[in-house]
């Protein structure tokens, strides 16, 4: 059952209760967002037009199984956004309604490639090795592993070490298959994923906080001087030819400098505001 409705403009069967239905949760949710808008660093940026009606019946379709991809430059603030909303979702008695997948564990095997430099990141990097590529990752056994959680099969993430550079296949989580699949990572929406991702989100940080967050990481884990300037000189030029541009194929752009309260507020706001919708 398709939901008939766009950003100014309503049509729709007023004697059908169901879709009368998804019309309150459609008009609470825009409720919400406006409430948003209103914030002084508001958490959604833009939205792509007829983005929402797509949402709500890719959300209240029965049996199917649905990806978001959620992608943004290295220390964008990716990771706490997906961290924050999950937080508010905890609590579900149902346990396999949603699963999350990080692009970080498909990172392809080089350890060989370090161990000829004898562990020197800084060297490695100088021999054309790089994090922030697509090339980096095995973007063929990510697809099948959304491919297999979307038709209802488990699958195994591999494990990979930061450190060594080593990947192991079948060594990492088991992810169960469920009704929300939710991808992380730099390449969450790459052009090799697009068969795959339903809903695609953006999140947008301006370079000059993303630059601060950056080394602030590298330091924590002792990455300092040379090594970590070498490192994000590559990182800010990847992301100008790989990153920045999954922005403009975005259904939903947000924004990256927001708290986690805030995250969480929002998100706890807009869930109760759909569940009481529901009952009504």
């Amino acid at each position: 059952m398709e939901l008939l409705l766009c950003e100014n403009k309503k049509t729709i069967n007023n004697s059908n209760p169901k879709i009368n239905k998804l019309l309150k949760v459609f008009n609470v949710i825009n409720e919400e967002l406006k409430k948003d808008k209103q914030q002084k660093e508001p958490l959604v940026l833009s939205m792509q037009d007829g983005f929402l009606p797509k949402f709500i019946n890719l959300l209240f379709s029965q049996n199917i199984n649905h990806t978001i991809g959620i992608a943004g430059e290295s220390a964008c603030g990716k990771t706490t956004f997906v961290s924050s909303i999950m937080s508010v979702f905890s609590h579900l008695e149902n346990k396999n309604y949603y699963t999350s997948l990080c692009c970080d564990d498909y990172y392809l095997d080089t350890s060989k490639a370090l161990e000829k430099v004898n562990g020197s990141f800084e060297e490695y990097f100088k021999m054309g090795y790089s994090f922030d590529t697509p090339n980096a990752l095995n973007l063929e056994l990510l697809n099948s592993h959304l491919e297999s959680l979307k038709n209802n099969i488990d699958i195994t993430s591999p494990k990979y070490n930061f450190v060594t550079c080593k990947s192991e296949l079948n060594k990492g989580q088991v992810k169960k298959a469920s009704k929300i699949i939710i991808l992380e990572g730099l390449f969450a929406l790459n052009h090799k994923l697009d068969n795959v991702i339903d809903i695609k989100v953006y999140i947008d940080t301006p370079f000059d906080v993303i630059k601060d967050r950056w080394f602030k990481r590298a330091a924590l884990r002792g990455k300092t001087g040379v090594a970590a300037d070498v490192q994000f000189n590559d990182v800010n030029n990847a992301a100008k030819k790989y990153i920045r541009p999954h922005k403009n194929k975005a259904h939903i752009v947000l924004n990256g400098c927001v708290k986690a309260s805030y995250i969480v507020e929002f998100t706890q706001n807009m869930s109760n505001a759909i569940y009481n919708a529901l009952k009504e």
